[in-house]
């Protein structure tokens, strides 16, 4: 019931369609807002259930309310156990991912929250690092071991 018709993740901004075409259909209608911001833009502003004009929809406050007060775990750490089970199912379980799979236990996050407070979590609070994060300070690390080398000759 919370889940955008677009995407079928859940609906972030929950919109709702009010056209006049869906009047009396048993189902409601629910979208993400950026999802169907998107879609109608790249469709000339065509309703996605049916392709008629002047789609309507309105925010949904109470579907909005419920969406955010959801319980979720950290992302980074959902990321990272769909890591592991792609390399099991892909490799198996080898003696190379056995180093690994230690080092996923040490760094781990076991934060379990509402989606209204993810944000602050990856910003203040996750010790796993993301992957923009990781590649930025690779980058830093490579440009200042570069500039090293070029002080030592």
């Amino acid at each position: 019931a919370l889940i955008c018709c677009l995407c079928n993740q859940i609906a972030n901004n929950a919109l709702e369609l009010h056209c006049n075409e869906h009047e009396n259909s048993e189902q409601a209608y629910l979208f993400g807002e950026e999802c169907l911001q998107n879609y109608l833009n790249q469709n000339n502003g065509k309703c996605p259930i049916g392709q008629h004009e002047h789609c309507e929809f309105s925010k949904n406050k109470s579907l909005r309310q419920q969406i955010l007060d959801l319980l979720v775990i950290c992302p980074r750490q959902y990321d990272l156990q769909n890591k592991k089970l792609n390399q099991e199912t892909n490799t198996g379980e080898k003696e190379g991912h056995k180093n690994e799979s230690n080092w996923n236990l040490i760094n781990q996050c076991n934060y379990k929250g509402k989606i209204k407070e993810i944000k602050d979590h990856l910003d203040k609070s996750c010790e796993l690092i993301s992957i923009q994060q990781l590649k930025l300070q690779i980058v830093l690390l490579l440009f200042f071991l570069n500039n090293l080398l070029k002080i030592i000759k």
